[in-house]
This record gives C-alpha cells, structure tokens and sequence, in this order.
C-alpha cells in the first residue's frame, strides 16, 4: 500500500458532503462511509463530525484515522443490513411465520456474516421508528463496545415522521404507540379487519387490508400481519402524514368518530 495515501477523501457541492475511505477496495459506492447536509442536519453535531475527521489535532495523533474506521464499519454493517432486509420481510409472511428480528439474523448468517441480537434490534428499531425510510440511510446503527463514538445526525425539521407518533382517539378508545405502523394496525383491529377490508377504499392501486392469499397480487414488503395469528395484512408502508389520511378515510368510511393528534416524540 502506498505509505502517502490519504486516509480519506471528500465530494462536495458546499451542501452535502461525502466521505470515502481510499484504504479500501471496491466500488466507489461501497468506500462512501458517511453523508452529511449541512441545510438538514442539526449544526452541533455537524461540527462533532468535522472536528473528528478534519480537525488537525485528530489528524496527527491518529484520531481521524479511528474515526474513520468506525464509521467505515458502520457504513458496512448497515449495507450488510439492508441487503437482506427486504427478503428477511418476505420470508415472515411464509411459514413457520418467522418474526422480523429472527428472520433478518438468519438472512445475514446465510450470507456469511455475524451480527448480534443487539445490533439488529438497533437497526430495526431505526427503521421502524421512520417509517422504514431509514432503509436506504447508512447512519442509523451504533458500533457497540467502542471508545470513539460517532454522533448520530438527526434533522432540524420536526415535521418528519421519525419526530411525530399519532395519539388516535376512536370510539373512547386511545391508541398511541411509539411506532406508527402499530398504532394504524392496533386501531384496524379495533375496528375489525374483516369489516375494514370489505368497507374501506383507499387511493392508489394498493387495498389497506388483504387476505395471506392475495399478497403474492401485491408487494410483500409494503404489507405487515395483523397479528401473530392472522390470516390478514395490513398496508403500513408510508409515511406518518399518509397514515394519517389513512385513518381519517377508514373512519369517515365506517361512520366512526375519530380524533387524531401528532404527538413529539
């Protein structure tokens, strides 16, 4: 290796900036170890990230270059991550009805790599708690056991649905889980998911409710089990804002009084 090769590099248009680990080989998609905005991205942390990569002190003790690493491997572990995530959501609608966290474990053990129960549990608690956007992001997991640790970026903008839970009010009843997808879910249980299904027409092409037997008509991965138990599947890939109109369509559609309040959270 060549002794005066940088430890990494930088593509920037002044707003985002990318950072690329040249110690490595591979695709320059695969160096890409971290992205930030300096428009979305709160200004504290911001500073955090540069002052560890870029600032002088960091670069000649050897700092940077730890840094660098961490978050390389974070970068990793997550692409890892999301490769298999969508068929690690496939394989719970099959039987034996596998949940979430054991079916991704097994997806990633068959690939050749190793990962705890912890660091799933963290990355899909990222994802579940944003809608799911977060699949496609390579900053929502934590390297366990290190002494450098990387900030987690989080927007200035708090109408993202990663800051928002509902607090749904139906019939006397309140639903308000830390997850929005189970919040929508628990409220069509409420209701009844037969009754939902046949009485209530969303826009677009995908049903809110469908029968085991109708998903392969449809994506699999838009659509999450009722319950452990079910035979159906409810539609829960969106953002808050369209599960909001979801809810607000499916009461209006049975004739119930609802009442649906964005918490901060």
């Amino acid at each position: 290796m060549n002794v005066n090769m940088p430890i990494f590099g930088i593509i920037t248009d002044g707003q985002e900036w990318r950072f690329y680990n040249h110690r490595i080989e591979g695709k320059i998609s695969e160096k890409c170890f971290h992205k930030i905005d300096l428009v979305s991205h709160d200004f504290n942390q911001l500073e955090s990230v540069f002052i560890n990569l870029l600032s002088k002190e960091k670069v000649q003790n050897g700092e940077s270059k730890k840094h660098v690493d961490i978050y390389y491997e974070i970068s990793k572990k997550n692409r890892i991550l999301r490769e298999s995530y969508v068929e690690a959501k496939k394989r719970t609608l099959i039987s034996p009805y596998p949940r979430l966290p054991q079916s991704l474990l097994e997806c990633v053990n068959e690939k050749g790599h190793e990962f705890s129960e912890n660091e799933i549990s963290v990355f899909l608690e990222n994802i579940l708690n944003k809608d799911e956007s977060n699949v496609t992001s390579t900053n929502n997991m934590q390297i366990q056991n290190s002494n450098y640790a990387v900030p987690e970026i989080h927007t200035q903008n708090k109408s993202k649905s990663k800051d928002i839970i509902l607090k749904v009010t139906i019939n006397g009843t309140t639903f308000q889980e830390t997850i929005v997808k189970n919040t929508l879910i628990k409220v069509i249980e409420f209701l009844g998911l037969e009754r939902v299904k046949n009485n209530v027409r969303i826009s677009g092409k995908f049903p809110i409710v469908i029968g085991r037997q109708e998903l392969k008509n449809y994506e699999p991965y838009k659509y999450s089990q009722a319950n452990e138990n079910s035979s159906y599947l409810i539609l829960t890939h969106s953002s808050t804002a369209q599960k909001k109109i979801w809810l607000t369509v499916i009461a209006q559609s049975l004739n119930e009084k609802i009442k649906i309040e964005e918490i901060p959270y």
